[in-house]
């Protein structure tokens, strides 16, 4: 999403209004940090993590669908505004159910398979949108007369807002698999907490 955004805006619009729209993905993610900060998230974290997943993936393909920047707008801030809502709900399931003693070796481990897909999708991105897909929606391209044209557009940078509509509904499948799926959704209650939340002690006077 981030290598993919500044072609399909820059194939529109200015700089500036790049500029623009990735400021509001930071605030976004600053909104996001500070509400789950505040706030901390609901009780049950599996439906809350599937819900904002499914919010980051409207976001993404809101971002592709629309030429207007004011749209675009709106759908990064949303899309960044999920992102620190779901690390949030993640990584308090695996703090929770993660015994103490292997916490080191777990966390170690999401984080190298996590961040190695950054550089993964940073050099797949390039290759598929500019010898795949923006292709397929120039004049003459495969989709360029097809039903995909009309609601999105054809041209410069439609072939990458396709790439970034897929990758939105990649997201979406996943999520409502997810939420489709009774094992995920008891997690919860099925694994047993390696930390124990100790309730305070109720003093005479308060009593």
């Amino acid at each position: 999403m981030q290598v993919l955004i500044p072609p399909i805006v820059l194939a529109f619009t200015n700089s500036r209004v790049l500029g623009i729209i990735l400021s509001a993905g930071t605030l976004g993610f600053l909104g996001g940090s500070i509400l789950m900060s505040m706030w901390g998230g609901g009780r049950r974290r599996t439906s809350g993590l599937i819900g904002s997943a499914v919010m980051y993936a409207a976001g993404v393909m809101m971002a592709g669908m629309s030429r207007s920047a004011t749209w675009i707008i709106i759908a990064i801030f949303i899309l960044f505004l999920q992102i620190p809502v779901m690390n949030a709900y993640s990584q308090a399931i695996w703090q929770i159910k993660t015994p103490a003693a292997m916490q080191g070796r777990i966390f170690s481990t999401r984080i190298m398979l996590a961040w190695s897909s950054v550089p993964l999708a940073a050099f797949l991105a390039g290759p598929l949108a500019d010898r795949v897909f923006e292709p397929l929606l120039r004049s003459g391209g495969a989709l360029a007369s097809t039903r995909i044209s009309s609601i999105i557009g054809a041209g410069g940078g439609r072939g990458t807002a396709l790439l970034l509509i897929l990758n939105g509904m990649l997201v979406l499948l996943v999520a409502v698999k997810c939420y489709f799926n009774p094992r995920f959704l008891a997690l919860e209650d099925e694994l047993p907490d390696s930390i124990q939340l100790i309730e305070p002690e109720v003093t005479s006077t308060e009593k």
